[in-house]
């Protein structure tokens, strides 16, 4: 273990001596983002770019990078990029997660749908996907989200909980009543 300041020591030595090598531009890339230097691993992380095509964890790391130091536009473009790559449920529930984290609804949504269209019998790639679409505003669409959610999961109350909440934003107030206390009292 090192000190913060021989640690990006080395970091810096990985990148000027080894700039060349993909392994050791990764491996910079995470000294730093663990030294929170961001804008040193958004370097790393470009120069490794242009070493080799770009993979889903590149281009997710990126975007978590370019997020940190407040380069939307071009973290949105490398987490696009990550979601063009992903290859099964869990890269993208993944992604979905770290989108929804950083507030990024729209790409969120389109991630947790790919996701639930992949993984049809997770409850919680549909649970993500209501929850994004709810948060851009797509009300009917978290609805149906929330429902698939609820048949796969009908024990967890959050489905309830999200499907009623998404059916009161639509002005289905009373189906929302129902849908999480049951008939309303006479």
């Amino acid at each position: 273990e090192q000190d913060p300041e021989t640690a990006l020591a080395t970091c810096h030595a990985l990148v000027t001596e080894n700039g060349s090598d993909p392994d050791s531009l990764m491996l910079a890339s995470y000294g730093y983002h663990l030294l929170e230097c961001h804008t040193d691993e958004v370097a790393a992380l470009e120069q490794l770019s242009c070493l080799h095509e770009s993979d889903y964890g590149s281009c997710k790391i990126l975007g978590d990078a370019l997020m940190e130091i407040g380069r939307e536009a071009e973290a949105s473009d490398a987490f696009r990029a990550a979601l063009r790559h992903a290859a099964d449920p869990q890269e993208l529930g993944d992604l979905a997660r770290l989108l929804a984290s950083w507030e990024l609804r729209e790409l969120c949504a389109e991630a947790a749908r790919e996701w639930a269209a992949l993984d049809t019998h997770s409850p919680a790639a549909h649970e993500l996907t209501g929850v994004a679409l709810g948060l851009s505003g797509q009300h009917a669409l978290a609805v149906e989200a929330f429902r698939r959610a609820l048949e796969l999961d009908p024990s967890e109350i959050c489905h309830r909980w999200n499907l009623a909440h998404a059916l009161a934003r639509s002005g289905r107030m009373l189906e929302g009543w129902r849908a999480f206390w049951g008939d309303p009292p006479e």
